[in-house]
């Protein structure tokens, strides 16, 4: 529930003992090393503070909360051992104000009309200007029973909160209660007073992947089930998740080989990755890729020239399927031109090797892209006929025009994010092979005889310091705090 509106100060249950039994289940620490911070939700307090100290070391921080007052006041007197930093504190869903401080301010405004309302609804927030919790604070984040918050929408809440608080490269470890089937609150009552609020088992991990957290896994669900709801099954499951894919993409020349053993995996933000294909990805999914969860799983390519930061281009993380040139990986086309080399389409497969006495040259497919139904400037149709000419049989030249083009003609992924940026100031462009090549203008003819001569791919023309500076403040706006578009 909301902080800004609750005047009930009545505790909540305690933790939700999933099996009175047997020894009780925590979750797992293996993300907890020396001089971490910790944020510790729910469970039996106690025990895994004492825990996560013996794995911090000689110093630390943890941060031990929990929707039970009482369960925090049995816990306060324990003192941690070294220079470990601790505190305990009761709160609801949002980790930025405690209960105690939430009804003191209650008990200080004691409001009785609307206007005491207000006030005490302008002290809670003035509270959470320096929230409990602060964000990007905490190293990982151990959560023991979220299903006894009072609803659905209240555990994203409280997940969401988790993400806020995790730094960059966070590690969420999640021990909670999933049904083995949809299943409706009404269905719960009876079964446990502890247990309030139950999502599925598919519909756990797509909650903790809508909070903004990646590399979602499934780390543990038990055979047996703890108690049964109706038809519903219910089990403990422990879940991993990671913080660390919100920001820009920019192209930095990196590639991910998907090692198997599956023909193609599809990630939760829909990018594809073919077995074997060296795939085009940004830096900050490649940085993503190449640890865990996923190192396992690919292996990343470095290019030979790599690409320094304040030169790097914006990467269309929006595009899917693109496949590295493996010119770029080995320095050729990054020493040519900067831009990035991808293609839209995986490479075909295989296809049965014919022998020929004097196998032929394949054709290069040049496009000149624009509106108006014909090139509008003298210098695009000098190049479209010029071009032609010189190259004859070896080229397929044309020109497209986007104002008509059929789904049949597909446009570079480069030119949309540039039309989407800078609008028509992009054209003409220029595409060869499906690689752009030149965009609002034509290159030099003797330029483009000359790279179409050694067999190159074009790179687009390097952008100015103005509109380098529009690019990016455009892609820091599509790739927000909530992840790329």
């Amino acid at each position: 529930m909301s902080i800004a509106v609750n005047v009930n100060v009545t505790n909540g249950g305690p933790a939700p003992r999933l099996e009175p039994t047997q020894a009780e289940p925590s979750p797992t620490l293996s993300a907890v090393g020396p001089g971490h911070a910790v944020l510790v939700i729910g469970g039996d307090l106690l025990e895994t503070c004492r825990k996560v100290a013996a794995k911090l070391g000689t110093h630390g921080r943890i941060v031990a909360v929990h929707p039970d007052a009482e369960e925090v006041r049995k816990v306060q007197r324990w003192t941690a051992p070294g220079e470990i930093k601790i505190g305990f504190h009761a709160v609801d869903e949002d980790l930025r104000v405690s209960r105690e401080a939430a009804n003191a301010c209650v008990r200080e405004h004691a409001p009785t009309d609307v206007e005491g309302l207000r006030r005490l609804n302008a002290s809670l927030a003035a509270l959470k200007e320096q929230p409990l919790v602060a964000d990007g604070s905490v190293d990982v984040a151990l959560v023991d029973g979220l299903s006894e918050l009072p609803t659905l929408e209240a555990r994203l809440r409280m997940l969401k909160e988790i993400h806020r608080v995790l730094r960059r490269g966070g590690t969420l470890e999640l021990l909670d209660v999933a049904a083995d089937e949809p299943i409706a609150p009404s269905a719960l009552q009876g079964v446990d007073k502890r247990v309030r609020a139950v999502e599925s088992e598919s519909q756990l991990l797509a909650s903790v992947a809508a909070a903004g957290l990646y590399g979602v896994t499934l780390v543990r669900r038990d055979k047996e089930p703890w108690k049964t709801a109706g038809r519903a099954e219910l089990r403990r499951v422990s879940i991993r998740a990671y913080k660390g894919k919100e920001g820009a993409c920019w192209d930095h020349h990196q590639a991910v080989i998907y090692r198997g053993p599956f023909s193609k995996v599809e990630d939760d933000d829909g990018h594809v990755y073919f077995r074997g294909q060296a795939m085009a990805v940004c830096k900050k999914t490649f940085d993503i890729l190449t640890r865990a969860p996923y190192s396992a799983y690919f292996e990343g390519c470095e290019p030979v020239v790599a690409v320094v930061a304040d030169l790097a281009q914006p990467f269309p993380c929006n595009v899917t399927g693109l496949v590295r040139d493996p010119g770029q990986l080995k320095g050729r086309a990054a020493a040519e031109a900067p831009a990035p080399v991808a293609q839209a389409t995986p490479a075909p497969a295989p296809q049965p090797v014919v022998q020929s006495a004097a196998p032929a040259a394949p054709a290069r497919r040049v496009r000149l892209y624009g509106r108006g139904g014909a090139p509008t400037t003298p210098a695009a149709r000098e190049f479209v006929q010029a071009l032609s000419a010189r190259l004859g049989a070896q080229a397929d030249v044309q020109f497209v025009d986007l104002d008509t083009a059929g789904e049949g003609e597909a446009v570079p992924s480069q030119l949309r994010l540039r039309l989407a940026l800078g609008g028509d100031e992009s054209l003409p462009a220029i595409a060869v092979d499906g690689v752009l090549a030149a965009v609002g203008g034509v290159p030099d003819l003797g330029a483009v005889d000359r790279l179409l001569g050694k067999g190159s791919t074009f790179g687009s023309v390097p952008l100015g310091a103005k509109a380098t500076q529009e690019m990016k403040e455009a892609m820091a706006a599509c790739c927000g705090p909530e992840g790329c578009c």
